[in-house]
Formats: structure tokens, sequence, C-alpha cells
């Protein structure tokens, strides 16, 4: 039986460009993959806290699910450099791969499916 591979998946874009509808599809496709959204966590948390705090949460999560097998599939908001540097220390930490997918570049961009209507 073949070992599966870990890696860490980012998406990230400005709001209302594609995020989700990427990620769904490839939440589809590679059943590796365990969805960490910034919204999601927002959403469920019955207190308001900063951004920062919902950015350490997420590499909690995302830590966790790689240490359990999983493929955290990050999906957030433009990143700055200090996200950034989380999930790239993430990777170098477990030695998997980082794939970084910017819905701003237009080969990223072409793998968001329309919308359906």
């Amino acid at each position: 039986m073949a070992a599966i591979l870990v890696k860490l998946v980012v998406i990230s874009g400005p709001a209302n460009s594609g995020k989700m509808p990427l990620a769904r599809e490839l939440l589809k496709t590679d059943r590796t993959l365990a969805l960490v959204h910034r919204d999601h966590l927002r959403q469920h948390l019955a207190t308001v806290v900063d951004e920062w705090v919902l950015t350490k949460l997420m590499a909690c999560l995302a830590d966790g699910l790689i240490r359990y097998g999983f493929s955290p599939l990050i999906c957030a908001w433009n990143l700055d450099a200090a996200d950034r540097s989380l999930s790239t220390e993430m990777a170098q930490d477990y030695q998997i791969p980082l794939e970084w997918l910017d819905v701003r570049e237009p080969d990223v961009a072409a793998k968001i499916p329309p919308l359906e209507g």
C-alpha cells in the first residue's frame, strides 16, 4: 500500500476572488486535504477575536492535522509576510511540500470552477 503524502496547501487572494470555489474543487479531487478556513473559524467562535488570533488558531489546527496525517488546505484572504512565514516554517519543520495558490495568478485563476447558476 502506498504511503499518503502529507502536504500543506495555502490558497490566498482578495475577498470574493474564488478561493472557496477553488478549495471545494481541490477537496473533491484530493481526499487527504482538510479545510482550514479563516471565515469558518471566525463564525464558530462565541466571541470576537483579533485577526492575529485567528491566524494562530489556523496554524494550530493545521499543525494538528499534519500530526494526524492529513494535508491542511488553508484558505485565507491576502496573507501578509507573518502569515506566510508561519506556513513556510511549518512545512519546513515537518519537511513536507508547501503549495501556494494565489488566485490572482493566471494559472491558479484558471483552476477556479465557473459559478453554477
